[in-house]
């Protein structure tokens, strides 16, 4: 195995020699060839070598020139697709987020009004619901955290039921508003019915 592969190097380093020559050789059949079809190698003078200095100098600076002016170009279409296309993206994202914010302001809305008109019908439990639904939806928001008080508060007030319940809501409003009158009325009515 080991002297077949030592006989396999041997032989391509032969030929490489062997191509090596055939490039010296090449070269010499050229010159003979050149002489039979008496083709002139003259000579150039230092003028002439400058002048093709030169001007393989300005053939070079007109494709350095070039080039770059391709790759200005194509970075500066690269950077437009690419700004063109986020833009686009948060354009869609944006009206997307729109169109939910829209969404959820209609149902807070409604949960509201439906709230509303079930408190002004007395219905205590489905007016609460519908404000906690509408809690659900914006958690901070003050209209729905206070009806959902005075929901409570009225029900604590006509049925004496949940009073405990609408305490604790109106205690919560009471530490993130401490001066709204509205609420701090709420609870002397709590308190007055859970002293009876």
């Amino acid at each position: 195995g080991s002297v077949s592969a030592m006989i396999t190097s041997l032989k391509n380093n032969k030929m490489l020699l062997r191509e090596r020559n055939n490039i010296f050789n090449n070269r010499k059949k050229y010159e003979k060839a050149a002489e039979t079809l008496q083709i002139n190698y003259k000579k150039a003078t230092k003028e002439e070598i400058q002048q093709i200095r030169l001007k393989l100098k300005k053939q070079k600076n007109r494709e350095r020139l070039i080039s770059t002016i391709a790759i200005t170009c194509s970075t500066i279409l690269c950077i437009w697709f690419i700004a063109n296309f986020i833009s686009t993206a948060n354009k869609k994202e944006s009206q997307k987020l729109i169109i939910e914010n829209k969404a959820k302001n209609e149902k807070y809305q409604f949960y509201i009004m439906d709230g509303d008109s079930m408190f002004t019908e007395r219905k205590w439990n489905n007016a609460i619901f519908q404000y906690t639904r509408a809690l659900e939806i914006f958690p901070n928001e003050y209209d729905a955290q206070y009806r959902l008080a005075l929901a409570y508060t009225y029900k604590c007030q006509n049925t004496n039921e949940e009073c405990f319940k609408a305490d604790s809501i109106v205690n919560r409003l009471i530490t993130y508003f401490p001066k709204d009158k509205k609420v701090l009325e709420l609870k002397t009515v709590i308190n007055k019915q859970l002293h009876n």
